[in-house]
């Protein structure tokens, strides 16, 4: 359904095409049918006119015969007055016969009944072009005088001369006399059907000496003889190209008076005369046109009523598209464009533009307020902050929301003082109190800001040139910070640090040293195994720097499996060599040991290297034990079910330790080096030391002091019975091919290490 209505467009055009076609097919279909039948109407009316004409003319020669019958069985001339008054009889009971007459051979008429169209005592012979006339048509049995006008009743009329040869019976010699009457076309049947308009269709029977003997129409017709390229091509056989005909009648196109006309012919021998049905080529195809008209308006309807619908789904669909991007463009809960939209316009949008400012913002601290208020009330934050920074937009400036709580503003004002001045305005008006249920909640944000085209010309460098400033400015919270080229150096050298320990990581280029640890008796008690990184490109990479690395970009996990990996392979050497008293501490970070299979990876790479458990020790920091104390007291107390021990790393460094000592199984803490330097300087760490010396020792807890770097700082450890000691001033980290002879050293003189200065 939504690839239908995606291309409706096309599905509309190609109905409509659909549509074309078949209507011009159904059109030329229509017009093989529309052409056949008015052929066949009009051999239909050939064939009437001519059935009909024949049938007429035929009836009247009946009468005449018998007439003339008459007056051969007497073999005289019949009295006047009487076949006057017979002729005058005979035309009352038959109102088709204007009147009948009896003219003899030579043209003089003898005997004629009122109505006669000639005088009673003129000759014919007076009229040449009548007379004419008369000698050929007396030489014939029958024949058909020329049509003429007449009047009966007052009305014009046509009438069409019969004549009847009137021969002595047995003779072959020339007629006695003529007989004739005038036929009344009027009075023909079907005439009244057979008369058609001259602009839809015509009738037609033309004498041999190309007069009409009848013709629908203009009656001044039967004055003109027929124009002679018309009569030609009436007279010649054969049909038109493209007009199949019959053997009686065959199919024309002409030109008559300026006009195409399509007619149907056939000749008449009784008549001596062409039938003709005509009619004019533009009437057959307005026939035609008409009979296409209502298919092409229901075409026409549908694909209108078709159009309207595609449109009204189109349209929809257009508003659905135009929300569905403004949706994907923009942020749902402040209603401001988003990383999309600004991807998706900004180079048409810098193409308008010569210097432009990215400042990024950013909430400080906006997920405590969240978490501390409800998602709801920091929705109200993130709007009212939008709302806020919507007031300082002029012109064409874009204001986008560019994840949980920050934004850009993308500035054009003049120069960086009024870029500085406005991101001034807007901390403090970001730092104004937000209502929460008729409380303020106080809120600051920090803003980082570039420049187009000096920090980038494409959205992803402003962008990620806007957040190394905004870094910067996190730093320091509620600040402003401008890019600089040694932020800008930072984050390059951040980013190939990045990209350098996850190839480390892979690779496993790592490795670890171990520093050795020292009883209060100057035994080797064990080893801390400590990190190190030595790159082909960057070098030596401190253990704090590249560990940060790991834990920003969430890398910490995998690092502390691969650097634990090594750090226990290389003391299985050290173990094998006979070396089987030592102990192995390891640091773990907060991700590490929050991974809920740490336990079992842990145990899994102890066995790998088949070392006891008891050797082991896992170094933890108070920041382990702050978000979730009962998991960690379960995770413990399985390590200890294990055998492997569990020491608290940098004890007294944070806020929690006497309590994660009491409720946590501790097997050893270890003393940051910074009391040390504290205790040489004041009194008051002194008696620290001294305290969480006797706490430990009261709870069975071993306690390892490391950092120990003087003489004095050993001594003093020593006088306070301090367990282990761990330190430069004994040894540095060293590796596995230097841990061995130390190792070997401390077992055969294990005091010298207490007795060196």
């Amino acid at each position: 359904m939504l690839g239908f209505k995606k291309n409706i467009w096309t599905v509309f055009w190609a109905l409509t095409l659909l549509g074309v076609m078949l209507y011009g097919a159904y059109a030329a279909k229509l017009w093989r049918a529309h052409v056949h039948h008015t052929l066949g109407r009009q051999a239909a009316q050939t064939e009437l006119l001519q059935v009909t004409m024949e049938s007429f003319v035929s009836y009247h020669l009946v009468i005449l015969d018998l007439l003339a019958a008459n007056f051969i069985a007497t073999d005289s001339l019949p009295d006047e007055v009487e076949t006057s008054s017979l002729f005058d009889h005979v035309v009352a009971v038959n109102p088709s016969m204007k009147a009948i007459g009896l003219i003899s051979y030579d043209g003089d008429p003898l005997v004629i009944s009122s109505g006669f169209d000639y005088p009673k005592h003129s000759r014919i012979s007076e009229d040449p072009v009548r007379y004419e006339t008369f000698k050929r048509d007396r030489q014939q049995p029958f024949s058909l005088g020329a049509s003429h006008f007449s009047y009966q009743d007052d009305q014009p009329i046509i009438v069409i001369p019969v004549q009847r040869a009137v021969l002595p019976v047995g003779s072959s010699a020339q007629p006695q006399a003529i007989m004739t009457t005038g036929v009344n076309v009027n009075y023909m049947p079907l005439y009244q059907e057979m008369t058609a308009d001259d602009q839809q269709g015509f009738l037609e029977v033309i004498r041999a000496d190309g007069f009409y003997q009848y013709v629908s129409g203009d009656l001044q017709q039967y004055n003109q003889p027929v124009a002679a390229e018309y009569l030609t091509a009436i007279s010649a056989s054969g049909n038109s190209p493209g007009l199949k005909g019959r053997d009686d009648i065959y199919f024309k196109k002409l030109t008559r008076n300026g006009r195409d006309i399509q007619v149907a012919v056939s000749y008449s021998e009784l008549l001596n005369s062409w039938i003709v049905a005509g009619m004019p080529r533009n009437s057959i195809m307005a026939a035609y046109l008409k009979q296409l008209a209502l298919p092409l308006f229901i075409l026409l309807g549908f694909l209108m009523l078709f159009g309207l619908l595609v449109r009204s789904i189109s349209e929809s669909e257009n508003k659905k598209q135009l929300a569905l991007s403004y949706q994907a463009e923009h942020d749902y809960l402040t209603q401001v464009p988003n990383r999309i939209f600004i991807r998706n316009n900004f180079s048409e949008w810098l193409e308008k533009q010569d210097r432009a400012y990215f400042i990024s913002i950013n909430i400080d601290d906006f997920k405590t307020v969240n978490d501390a208020f409800g998602m709801a009330f920091g929705d109200r934050i993130l709007i009212e902050v939008s709302t806020r920074l919507k007031s300082f937009l002029l012109g064409n400036e874009l204001l986008i929301r560019e994840s949980g709580d920050g934004f850009i503003f993308i500035a054009l004002r003049k120069n960086e003082k009024a870029v500085k001045g406005l991101a001034e305005r807007i901390k403090t008006k970001l730092a104004r109190p937000y209502l929460q249920s008729k409380n303020h909640v106080h809120m600051t944000a920090s803003i980082g800001i570039c420049c187009y085209p000096q920090h980038g010309k494409d959205f992803s460098d402003l962008i990620a040139a806007a957040d190394v400033a905004l870094r910067a400015a996190k730093n320091n919270r509620n600040s402003i910070a401008w890019l600089t080229e040694d932020m800008l150096s930072e984050h390059y050298a951040t980013v190939q640090l990045e990209q350098r320990l996850r190839e480390a990581i892979v690779s496993r280029s790592l490795s670890c040293v171990y520093q050795p640890q020292i009883d209060k008796r100057g035994h080797l008690y064990g080893v801390e195994a400590l990190a190190r990184w030595q790159d082909e490109q960057l070098g030596t990479v401190p253990p704090d720097r590249f560990i940060a690395i790991a834990e920003r970009c969430g890398l910490m996990v995998t690092l502390g499996e691969v650097l634990l990996d090594i750090a226990l392979k290389g003391f299985a050497e050290i173990y094998r060599r006979g070396l089987a008293e030592l102990n192995l501490s390891v640091n773990i970070s907060l991700k590490q040991f929050s991974d809920s299979r740490f336990v079992e990876r842990l145990v899994a790479a102890i066995d790998r290297y088949q070392l006891p458990y008891s050797l082991i020790t896992i170094e933890l920091t108070e920041n382990n034990f702050i978000d979730d104390f009962n998991r960690v007291q379960t995770i413990c107390r399985t390590l200890t079910g294990y055998g492997i021990r569990v020491s608290l790393d940098d004890f007294g460094t944070g806020y929690s330790s006497l309590s994660v000592l009491h409720g946590i199984a501790i097997d050893e803490l270890k003393i940051d080096k910074s009391f040390l330097t504290e205790v040489e300087e004041q009194d008051k760490s002194l008696s620290m030391l001294r305290n969480i010396l006797s706490i430990a020792k009261d709870l069975g807890i071993t306690v390892v002091a490391e950092g120990v770097e003087t003489e004095q700082q050993k001594k003093l450890l020593l006088n306070l019975d301090c367990d282990i000691l761990q330190g430069y001033y004994f040894s540095k980290p060293l590796t596995c091919e230097q841990l061995l002879p130390f190792a070997e050293k401390a077992i055969a003189e294990p005091f010298q290490m207490l007795l060196q200065s």
